[in-house]
């Protein structure tokens, strides 16, 4: 039997033991809200001043790189803002609590500033319809699905992790019309993320492929890693 001087060595160790990614993540988060309670509360009582922008969607982007540069000391706190909904930040609350899809949008911006990889496995579930399933009415998520998953996919491609590929490639195969906003972002996303780790899944995937435009673009992208590992050797 092990015994644990408190609370927190047991929750470290725990996250050294476990082997699925939300107990990795959730013990991490729970270590941070420990150490950092003071960078928390500060920053859930901040009040910003956003620059202007015409459009929303500069807007948005640039309350994302704000809250990025505000938060870069307690970046565990907004994957689980994102991933959990927790406590809303002043600001927020105030201006944004009938508009559902906002902080999974600047909160996405963020992350991808940040390069905050233990946000990867988060904003890959963004991408899945599934995780929308519970947060309204059909008509009124198809709405803003799509803008999250295009902030979710262009994070990943910040990040560039490998392990994001057959998610990206996921969102992509919806799209057999090839004209989806969120497709578009994944495929830019994933050029970002593939290297040769990604070669063997994308080699087997491509004989398997039924939306066409989907084959032809992994057909490419393993030419190109073909290519560039050839010139390595």
């Amino acid at each position: 039997e092990v015994l644990y001087k408190d609370k927190e060595e047991y929750i470290r160790d725990l996250a050294k033991q476990a082997t699925a990614w939300n107990v990795q993540l959730l013990c991490s988060i729970v270590i941070q809200r420990t150490e950092r309670a003071a960078q928390i509360a500060e920053f859930l009582q901040w009040i910003p001043e956003f620059p202007h922008a015409r459009r929303h969607g500069e807007r948005l982007k640039m309350r994302g790189l704000a809250v990025a540069e505000k938060s870069k000391d307690i970046p565990l706190f907004l994957v689980e803002r994102f991933w959990k909904e927790n406590e809303m930040p002043a600001w927020e609350e105030k201006h944004f609590r009938s508009l559902q899809e906002i902080p999974w949008r600047y909160l996405a911006v963020a992350f991808g500033h940040l390069r905050i990889k233990e946000a990867r496995p988060v904003l890959e579930e963004a991408l899945d319809a599934r995780f929308y399933e519970k947060k309204g009415s059909p008509l009124y998520v198809e709405n803003w699905m799509t803008k999250v998953q295009v902030e979710s996919a262009e994070a990943l491609g910040l990040i560039g992790d490998s392990r994001s590929v057959p998610a990206l490639l996921a969102v992509m195969e919806k799209d057999i019309d090839h004209n989806g906003a969120a497709s578009a972002a994944a495929g830019a996303a994933l050029h970002k993320c593939v290297d040769e780790s990604s070669l063997a899944f994308l080699r087997s995937r491509k004989e398997t492929i039924k939306v066409p435009w989907v084959r032809s673009f992994t057909e490419e992208v393993v030419e190109r890693l073909d290519k560039r590992l050839k010139k390595q050797e």
